[in-house]
């Protein structure tokens, strides 16, 4: 029986497919979903690595016209708020696969075991140079950063200009500040892997936001700490409801071969040498990996599976969908969110102004499911 395996090039998928190719050859099916955007698309790079390795090869592009049909059913596929755009592409990939296949194996959980995030090495970072500076300064810088025209000062001053389909310095600087007026500098975590700040949430829904778990203080090291918590929280709450809802939404046992609990405990048993080591991140899936793919092949920038979410979100129907948050039947007069707020970032985002599109694309996700399991109900 042919087996299927969801291969984007990356280190992860691309040690399975080895793997599995290895014993099975040419019955090892590889799928891979592709972009118009050059941005977004590494599907040059699957089927570079699927013909290295010999494996019957099957890819297609996303679309926005197929991109905007799955939105439209988002609250069918989740009973629950759930903003992942990436559920998206994982759709199509599993619909693509099971064309062929019954079962399909994703790469999961190679990033959480084996230290493969970008904020691994930079989180920490941070928070060891917020620790040098005396917690009084900290909250000096914090205050001046926090008056008007502090965060736009500061973006330019110190440099968190960055690249990308928006201009992320002043919401950077924004969490900056509130992580320099916190007594506890690991809260930087926390505002890290948000889209929002405490403060934002406060004033879009007039409460307190609930606070994530903190970082494990059992942990040898942030690194370690960091990896724990999303091995525990995000991969579970997030990356496994997403290809499960996926797979099982198209009829295909999906499987998550690196999240054998053997290969759990003796990732979590590593030094952290090994895991974030020489070959840099996920150290030794990359020594594995190196004896069975060419590194020319897998040896480029973490990319992610993502989206062109801020274009599409600007043209056609999910133009629509972001403008409709603002009618008066939809969220922005539902009395669940502050509609002053809601309709500062829709108009800001729709205007071009420098503000995150996946805050915006929460807010259609929400508003979608509310819409299909709230609407009638007394919201």
């Amino acid at each position: 029986m042919p087996v299927g395996v969801f291969l984007s090039g990356g280190i992860d998928s691309s040690l399975v497919t080895a793997i599995i190719s290895s014993r099975l050859g040419a019955d090892t099916r590889t799928y891979t979903i592709g972009f118009a955007e050059a941005a977004y698309d590494e599907s040059q790079w699957a089927k570079a690595v699927a013909a290295h390795l010999g494996t019957h090869h099957t890819s297609e592009r996303l679309t926005m016209d197929e991109a905007e049909r799955a939105v439209e059913c988002w609250g069918d596929l989740f009973d629950e708020p759930f903003g992942d755009t990436s559920a998206i592409p994982t759709m199509l990939v599993a619909r693509l696969a099971r064309t062929q296949v019954k079962v399909a194996l994703s790469a999961d959980g190679g990033d959480e075991l084996f230290g493969g995030y970008v904020n691994y090495s930079t989180i920490p970072n941070v928070i060891r140079a917020l620790e040098r500076v005396p917690a009084p300064l900290r909250r000096f810088i914090g205050h001046a950063m926090a008056s008007r025209g502090g965060a736009a000062l500061a973006a330019n001053i110190i440099g968190l200009r960055s690249r990308g389909n928006f201009d992320k310095s002043e919401d950077r600087v924004r969490k900056l500040t509130e992580a320099l007026l916190r007594r506890d500098s690991t809260g930087v975590f926390e505002l890290a892997v948000s889209h929002t700040t405490p403060n934002q949430v406060q004033q879009l829904l007039g409460t307190q936001s609930v606070s994530r778990p903190g970082l494990s203080t059992s942990s040898a090291s942030l690194e370690e700490a960091m990896m724990s918590w999303d091995f525990h929280h995000y991969l579970p709450g997030d990356i496994l409801v997403k290809v499960d809802r996926m797979t099982m939404r198209v009829g295909l046992e999906g499987r998550e071969p690196l999240l054998d609990h053997r290969l759990a405990e003796f990732a979590f048993a590593c030094p952290l040498r090994f895991r974030m080591g020489k070959l840099g991140a996920k150290h030794l899936l990359r020594s594995v990996l190196y004896d069975l793919v060419p590194r020319h092949l897998i040896d480029r920038p973490k990319q992610g599976f993502g989206i062109p979410l801020a274009s599409w979100m600007r043209t056609g129907r999910l133009n629509v969908y972001v403008r409709d948050l603002l009618s008066r039947d939809s969220l922005f007069g539902s009395g669940l969110v502050d509609p002053a707020t809601l309709k500062r970032a829709v108009e800001g985002f729709l205007s071009g102004a420098r503000v995150d599109p996946h805050r915006i694309w929460l807010f259609v996700a929400f508003e979608f499911w509310r819409r299909k399991w709230l609407q009638g109900h007394g919201a």
